[in-house]
């Protein structure tokens, strides 16, 4: 889902998914989801989110809508960054396999 697509939930658009589009959870070492096999969306919600400033908006939809709570974490400017906060602790994301 690009950054300036309609929510899934926009009453203005039909929307019929086309493929499922598989990610991978990246979390810290010790993290509870850390070495589990598939994740339900579910079981990450109230997580700390670490995102780039181009994923930000797409990851909050993808999030939506509720229960899931989707808690924006560190704001990272590169990617190469973003493995390294995580394993830091400063949060996880979700990645293109």
């Amino acid at each position: 889902m690009h950054a300036d697509s309609p929510a899934v939930d926009d009453l203005r658009f039909v929307q019929r998914p086309l493929m499922d589009d598989f990610l991978d959870l990246v979390v810290p070492l010790g993290h509870p989801l850390a070495g589990r096999g598939p994740v339900e969306l579910a079981a990450v919600s109230g997580e700390d989110w670490t995102t780039l400033p181009t994923t930000r908006i797409a990851s909050s939809r993808r999030c939506a809508p509720p229960p899931v709570l989707h808690r924006a974490g560190a704001l990272l400017d590169e990617w190469p960054a973003v493995p390294a906060g995580i394993g830091h602790g400063m949060g996880c994301i979700w990645c293109s396999g």
